[in-house]
């Protein structure tokens, strides 16, 4: 099923604010809303915040993951230890078993 969509070229607070604005009024009961995520965009999160006031912003972790991934892959620190903190981090699968994250 797919839900409502929105195509912009320009990622903009305005372009994001248009669309949820549109889909208040098609749909009223999304101002109340009482919890929402997005991947951390801040133009994103800012229109959210703007049509559903009552919502509560998560961080999607798997966006959150991937980000410290493409991060501390273009840094300096060496490949070992970027795998060593992401595994305190987020935790390690060996085999069927799974050990936590500090």
């Amino acid at each position: 099923m797919i839900g409502p969509l929105l195509i912009s070229q320009t990622k903009s607070t305005e372009a994001y604010n248009h669309f949820f604005v549109k889909l208040a009024c098609l749909n009223p009961s999304i101002r109340h809303v009482l919890a929402f995520g997005t991947d951390g965009e801040e133009p994103l999160l800012y229109a959210m915040k703007t049509s559903m006031n009552y919502g509560l912003h998560f961080r999607c972790f798997g966006h959150f993951r991937n980000n410290c991934i493409d991060k501390l892959k273009t840094s300096n620190v060496p490949e070992l230890v970027q795998q060593e903190f992401l595994s305190d981090l987020f935790g390690n699968r060996q085999g069927d078993v799974y050990e936590k994250g500090k």
